[in-house]
């Protein structure tokens, strides 16, 4: 199943619009079904990285196998950083050590940051941009929650991240979450992120049947990089993927020179794991 991530991108800032009325006009009393939409709506959260514009130089390029055509960080868009550990109301343990980063989530309710996984650990699984990917699954994702918007975390959750390289999940915020001691934060820059995540379009060789170049839309950081399951093949000898372009000019043995006519432009990024019966 492939569906488009700027469509998807759209539909949900639209829906965050459309939680806020119109100073022009009182909005009529909701319904009971109305009342449990919006409710489902502020809970909705998902992870939504920015590709930065990549800064290749345009022109021609030569790539060995295993080589980026074009590569570029992704973003957060937001990112925090704790002033004092976060430490749960129920126990008293610290949940996160002061000091630690969160990067934000895209969500029509209380805003919601998720601590930067550490390491990652499973299997394989397959998905999507919104395509599909294979790769390692990371850890849960521990969440912090501002309920009541004063500028303090107050109550936490764990989501599961089905998809390795960069964390990418999306669902529903618990109605009662964990409660959490109030806990100060700072607001740092998205590109002060410590953990220093990309996109990119990677040249994989020549398919077995064919002979022909194809590559893959790889992401992830240092230590784990993940790929769409779906490859990316020249049509008329050009290359069009993540909104940016290259034409195929010659291959030369293990070489491949190519012509960068398009750099990545900045675009919304989320990656979504799907299932296929047969």
């Amino acid at each position: 199943m492939m569906r488009s991530i700027g469509n998807f991108g759209l539909a949900l800032a639209l829906a965050m619009t459309a939680l806020t009325p119109s100073r022009a006009q009182e909005p009529a009393a909701p319904d009971a079904a109305d009342a449990r939409q919006q409710e489902r709506s502020e809970r909705f959260y998902m992870t939504l990285w920015w590709v930065q514009p990549s800064e290749e130089p345009l022109g021609r390029k030569t790539v060995r196998d295993g080589d980026y055509v074009m590569r570029t960080r992704l973003l957060p868009p937001s990112l925090i950083l704790l002033s004092a550990d976060a430490v749960a109301a129920r126990g008293a343990r610290i949940v996160l050590p002061a000091g630690s980063q969160l990067f934000g989530l895209s969500t029509g309710g209380p805003p919601i940051w998720c601590a930067l996984p550490r390491r990652s650990t499973g299997a394989s699984v397959g998905g999507s941009l919104l395509g599909g990917l294979v790769g390692r699954r990371a850890p849960s994702q521990l969440c912090l929650v501002d309920l009541d918007r004063d500028g303090r975390l107050d109550a936490f959750f764990s989501a599961s991240s089905p998809v390795g390289g960069v964390p990418n999940f999306s669902g529903n915020r618990p109605r009662n979450p964990n409660p959490l001691a109030p806990t100060a934060f700072e607001r740092l820059e998205p590109e002060q992120i410590e953990t220093d995540y990309y996109v990119g379009i990677r040249y994989e060789g020549l398919s077995t049947l064919r002979a022909n170049p194809y590559f893959s839309i790889s992401f992830g950081h240092e230590r784990n990089r993940t790929s769409l399951t779906e490859t990316v093949s020249p049509q008329g000898g050009v290359v069009d993927a993540l909104g940016g372009e290259f034409a195929i000019v010659r291959r030369d043995g293990e070489t491949l020179e190519v012509d960068i006519r398009r750099n990545l432009p900045r675009r919304p990024f989320h990656v979504m794991r799907t299932v296929s019966y047969r």
